[in-house]
């Protein structure tokens, strides 16, 4: 078994689209994908053999691309500081005190700390554990672009003017790229020594990334750092750490026993305690989702979405048994669930060990986005238009994903309780805020002069809160991509999205509503 690390260059800015967004936007991901990965060492592959195609029934080529026996790994960021040294997904536990960003605390560790600090979610992608943690976020490159009707040198809207048959409808998108000049570092695991030695000859020049390849994005080039023997991991493990911390660093698609993909951790639990053949409970877990999403090339369709667990996903286990070694190991080389070949399901096991890690101040904001400043008052205009939008879509996601891990956490009030407090969330939510929230608070004074129904709203906790609390703080509060765990606003060159009082009361009380909804849901028909 042996690894191959090497490093890839951006030349352009380079174009790797992520699923979701906007109709007329592309924003990049803030790595290279395994998938993207693969598919310069297929296309290397073809030309080294003068093939036309791949024959996907050949034991090679099976065993090389397909498989799961190599596996081409993400492209992440290296340290700009300590050049070789590889990124990683910042964990989902990981949390600042708000307007202090010199520390960490990390909640899988030590879930204690939420209750005495008013904490925020770490919000830069990848970190480099040392002695200190470094945080760090790939640069983007935005660029506006404008598709011009050719008859009038400008972008016409058939909505406007009526277009010829030859005309071709104007319109204005954006790009957001990894910035050209960015290194990262990737990794490809093979089972087999005599993959690595096939594979490493197509480590070397020019290749082509992502979209807009013709239009001045995509070229990077790629080389050999060095081939690894097979005690190399992605993560430090302590096979003896207690209780058993297990980080996802990479998207993970997993399936259930009915062979339905699925974002259940109990499913991750079963999982990960078949492979280690120990007894494991579920403690905690700190887990965002995603839907994942790709194109075949060869066939040219879309490939199709699934939800997964997302990379940074953090789940705490207790168990009073130690890991067999040699399993422990089997898991970090292979990784768990499906398209693994692709980079998927890498996981790391007790690499998170430290209560609190402070914070190296060498990483700097994205310099290239701070000095891009959009000049033109038309230019302004378009680009709040599309910051609106992108804002009311993150938080939208971001209040159905909450909804859900909230929702599971009440249990104990009744469903006709849910159901007269979503009564009064929407009435408010019909009402000008200061109204709005008149009401709310009196139907809450009224729950909480009850005893029996304050019994049941307090057995249950929402953010480290009794649901009653929890609903006055939404009620009032004007920051919610912070409950949201949204940890950065879009941005468009030196413009930033905001949301304003009115907004914030509205996606509050909506955050509120699906919570209840989940929670009703979730007790069927019972009383």
């Amino acid at each position: 078994m042996k690894a191959i690390r090497y490093r890839v260059t951006l030349l352009e800015p380079t174009l790797i689209a992520s699923f979701g967004g906007a109709p007329d936007s592309v924003e990049s991901f803030d790595y290279l994908p395994g998938s993207v990965l693969r598919g310069i060492f297929i296309g290397n592959y073809m030309r080294q053999y003068t093939l036309r195609e791949l024959d996907a029934t050949d034991a090679t080529v099976r065993r090389l691309f397909f498989d799961g026996s190599t596996r081409f790994l993400n492209g992440y960021p290296l340290d700009r500081t300590h050049p070789g040294k590889r990124m990683l997904p910042t964990p989902h536990s990981w949390r600042n005190k708000k307007g202090d960003e010199t520390a960490v605390f990390d909640l899988a560790v030590d879930d204690e700390i939420s209750k005495d600090e008013e904490l925020k979610p770490v919000n830069k992608p990848f970190c480099l554990v040392s002695e200190k943690v470094q945080l760090h976020r790939p640069e983007k490159l935005l660029t506006i672009h404008t598709r011009r009707t050719r008859r009038f040198g400008r972008a016409v809207s058939g909505a406007k003017l009526k277009l010829e048959a030859d005309d071709i409808e104007g319109a204005i998108y954006r790009y957001e790229a990894l910035q050209a000049g960015q290194h990262f570092e990737a990794i490809i695991l093979c089972d087999q020594d005599e993959d690595a030695d096939a594979l490493s000859q197509f480590v070397s020049g020019a290749v082509l990334l992502g979209k807009s390849r013709s239009g001045g994005y995509g070229r990077a080039c790629i080389e050999i750092c060095e081939i690894e023997e097979d005690d190399w991991f992605e993560a430090s493990y302590d096979v003896h750490q207690s209780p058993l911390i297990v980080t996802l660093l990479s998207d993970t698609l997993i399936r259930d026993d009915a062979g339905q993909y699925t974002t259940d951790v109990k499913v991750v639990e079963r999982l990960l305690a078949q492979k280690l053949d120990i007894e494991l409970s579920l403690h905690d877990a700190f887990v965002k989702t995603q839907i994942i999403g790709g194109f075949n090339r060869k066939w040219g369709l879309p490939l199709p979405q699934t939800q997964a667990l997302q990379a940074g996903s953090v789940l705490v286990f207790d168990t009073d048994e130690t890991p067999d070694e040699d399993r422990l190991t089997q898991l970090l080389w292979q990784g768990i669930g499906e398209r693994r070949a692709e980079g998927f399901g890498r996981v790391a096991v007790n690499w998170q060990a430290l209560e609190e890690l402070k914070v190296t101040d060498n990483d700097g904001k994205n310099g290239y986005e701070k000095n891009r400043n959009i000049a033109s008052d038309e230019g302004k205009e378009i680009a709040g238009r599309m910051l609106h939008r992108m804002l009311g879509e993150q938080v939208e996601a971001a209040i159905m994903q909450s909804a859900d891990r909230f929702g599971h956490q009440i249990r104990n009030p009744s469903k006709s309780q849910f159901n007269g407090l979503r009564m009064v969330i929407q009435r408010a939510l019909r009402q000008p805020p200061d109204e709005g929230r008149r009401a709310i608070a009196n139907y809450l004074d009224s729950l909480e002069g009850r005893k029996s129904t304050r019994e049941q709203f307090s057995r249950d906790r929402v953010a480290g809160k009794d649901i009653l609390e929890w609903i006055r703080e939404r009620a009032t509060d004007e920051h919610i991509w912070q409950e949201l765990d949204i940890g950065k606003l879009p941005q468009l060159g030196d413009l930033q999205a905001k949301l304003d009082a009115a907004q914030a009361y509205n996606y509050n009380l909506r955050l509120v509503d699906a919570v209840l909804a989940r929670a009703a849901k979730s007790k069927g028909g019972n009383e």
